[in-house]
């Protein structure tokens, strides 16, 4: 059985992984994909103004290259008015 998402993405994508159920609730690729971290500590100290202090994260290597050919994604985050851009 697979999840309904999963079914419509099989439809729209190629080479897409056959993720099959093993309980009612959650899919095997969602259970796969799942890890645990630590959470930041409440911090009292806020910007106050637009891009006083940017995020930022990088993600990859994907295990599947984008249509333009990129392994890797990086957010930014401005702390202040939460703009998040994505290259």
């Amino acid at each position: 059985m697979q999840h309904g998402a999963f079914k419509m993405l099989r439809e729209m994508v190629t080479g897409l992984l056959d993720f099959l159920t093993k309980h009612h609730d959650v899919c095997r690729g969602c259970a796969s994909e799942r890890y645990t971290k630590s959470s930041f500590s409440n911090s009292d100290n806020r910007t106050t103004g637009i891009l006083d202090l940017i995020h930022f994260d990088i993600c990859g290597t994907m295990s599947h290259v984008s249509l333009s050919g990129y392994e890797y994604y990086v957010t930014f985050i401005d702390d202040h008015s939460k703009k998040t851009w994505t290259f």
